[in-house]
């Protein structure tokens, strides 16, 4: 029977490796390239929360620092003016927390304006 095709021989292999005939004849090549799956994706990676704290000094006018505080951060003069208390009272306080690049930004330019800030990881 060899070579006769029948309704019952759905699929020949071919002894040279070239595929897979099926019973229309054509050759199905199998697949060598690795599957990829939307769950094996890499996750994405969030930036680190930060704060930006203001360091108390004996340099700065509380006026200078509660202006700065609304130009950097855009605080109303109440959260601006606390921040400042705080900073003043306990020689640190928090001015904002945030993601690290606006952090970055916000204590050089803080810094700029003459005033003592860090930023540190949360």
């Amino acid at each position: 029977m060899a070579g006769v095709k029948n309704a019952n021989s759905i699929r020949i292999g071919l002894p040279f490796g070239g595929g897979i005939k099926d019973n229309a004849g054509g050759v199905n090549k199998t697949n060598t390239k690795p599957v990829k799956h939307p769950h094996h994706q890499t996750a994405t990676r969030r930036e680190p929360v930060c704060q930006v704290v203001l360091h108390n000094d004996d340099v700065n006018s509380v006026e200078h620092v509660v202006t700065c505080l609304q130009t950097v951060f855009a605080h109303n003069m109440e959260l601006a003016a606390k921040i400042m208390l705080e900073a003043h009272k306990n020689g640190r306080s928090i001015a904002e927390v945030e993601n690290e690049t606006p952090a970055v930004e916000h204590r050089d330019q803080l810094r700029a304006y003459g005033l003592s800030s860090t930023v540190e990881p949360i």
